[in-house]
Formats: structure tokens, sequence, C-alpha cells
């Protein structure tokens, strides 16, 4: 026997459960569609405090029209909810390190394993996020 597969669970790493992530850009490269007739920009989130990803995908060359109008949208949402207002995008360069909230949900996938998918994005609330800090030395413990 060469692997025992036994004890490995099966679909350990379904899909998150619907909420809100704190997450940034990771990754982002533009593709082409499988119909060779457009492109679209694949980007990768890394999710807040977490080994977890997310993916999104923003059409911005297509034979439909509405479709680029949306990808253009949810681009332009993604980079305004993280503090990037811009008129152009020049390269995907600029989307890396982006921070902000994504509402995600769970997209039911038939004959395929269900999937997250991010249904908006919203600015960062410091309010509800944990961010961990160095602890700041006590009065007690500064030499002057």
């Amino acid at each position: 026997m060469l692997v025992d597969f036994s004890d490995v669970k099966d679909d350990e790493f379904g899909p998150m459960p619907e909420g809100t992530y704190t997450v940034t850009v990771e990754s982002a490269e533009v593709k082409e569609t499988k119909s060779r007739n457009g492109e679209y920009i694949k980007v990768t989130f890394s999710v807040f405090n977490s080994n977890r990803k997310l993916f999104g995908m923003f059409n911005i060359k297509n034979d439909n029209q509405q479709a680029v109008d949306i990808g253009k949208a949810q681009l332009k949402q993604l980079m305004q909810c993280s503090g990037k207002e811009l008129a152009t995008l020049d390269t995907v360069d600029q989307l890396l390190g982006l921070k902000c909230q994504a509402v995600v949900a769970i997209e039911k996938g038939g004959a395929y394993k269900d999937k997250n998918v991010i249904k908006y994005y919203k600015p960062i609330d410091l309010g509800t996020m944990v961010i961990d800090e160095p602890a700041m030395p006590d009065s007690d413990s500064i030499p002057f």
C-alpha cells in the first residue's frame, strides 16, 4: 500500500459560514475568459485571522456589456471601500494589499460543491475588528 486515505476527512475545507469577513487582497491577475473573447481580473483575498481564502472575479472586457458594467462597478466598490479613489486602474498591482470587509454568501453548487461568493464590499468597521497590536509598556518600565 502506497497511501492510506481512510483517516482523511471528506470536504474538510467546505465553504465558510455566510457573514462579513475582513479581507486583504493577496494577489490579482488579468486572465482570459474561457471563450477567449474577454478578460477578467481574478483576485485572491486572505481572510483576517484565518488561513482561508476568498476569490473575486471582475469582468473588464466581454461581449456582454452588462457583465463588464457589473464587473467594473464591483471593482470600483472594492477600491472605494478600501479607501482607494482612482479614476482608472493602470495595473493590478494597485489592488495588492487593499483591505475591506466582504459580505459572503454560499452559492449552491448543484452538480458541483457549494462555494463562497462575495456579494459586496464594505469599509472596515474598526469597532468590530480585532487587531493584534504589540502590548504597550506600562509607565513603570519606561526609563525616563
